[in-house]
């Protein structure tokens, strides 16, 4: 995702683009979680927020990227460029890497090491976003007796997903991977991508 301000000059001056990349910020969120005391709730809590800011770090440089790129494509061949942006809009964060990866990455096991990284990270992230109790899914009264998401926390959700989640693989999931680990690989995804950026096409 990028923010664009255009500031406008005179007549002698061109007009100046300022892009504020948000991958930068979710980089620095994702590097620096850390748990906030001891023990395995506090531990599962940072290794969510490590999750969650390493896929929208990955998925905010894919896009940059992938935008950057399309564009020197664009000025080449207008209809190419629009075409491959409409496809690409569509694509989930693995065929946009494995696009990118098909068009400018000359090491394909290279690429094949970042993508996998990024499908586990996003597997995990899919299955804590889309996490629902199994037990209200399949009870209608249950379901009417059940609070409103707005009346629990994002603690209270992660203290049931721990503890009385309906998947338990998930907690184990989320639990695989040193917090040092998942950043590092986060880490070398968006290095890679950045290499990419600089392709001379």
């Amino acid at each position: 995702m990028r923010k664009t301000i255009h500031i406008s000059g005179t007549s002698s001056e061109p007009q100046l683009e300022v892009s504020i990349s948000m991958s930068g910020h979710y980089r620095d969120f994702m590097l620096g979680v850390e748990p906030l005391t001891q023990g395995s709730e506090a531990l599962f809590l940072a290794q969510v927020q490590v999750i969650t800011w390493a896929s929208m770090y990955i998925e905010a440089t894919t896009n940059m990227v992938a935008e950057l790129l399309l564009r020197n494509i664009d000025m080449r061949n207008p209809l190419l460029g629009e075409t491959l942006w409409r496809l690409g809009d569509r694509a989930d964060i693995i065929q946009k890497l494995s696009a990118l990866a098909s068009l400018f990455e000359p090491d394909q096991s290279r690429a094949d090491t970042h993508i996998k990284s990024t499908g586990r990270l996003f597997k995990i992230r899919n299955r804590l976003v889309h996490y629902k109790e199994a037990s209200t899914e399949s009870d209608p009264e249950l379901l009417q007796a059940r609070p409103m998401p707005s009346e629990k926390t994002f603690v209270d959700l992660l203290h049931e997903l721990m503890n009385a989640s309906p998947d338990p693989d998930i907690v184990h999931a989320v639990r695989s991977m040193p917090l040092n680990q998942r950043r590092q690989e986060a880490v070398a995804v968006g290095d890679w991508l950045t290499t990419l950026s600089r392709v001379r096409l």
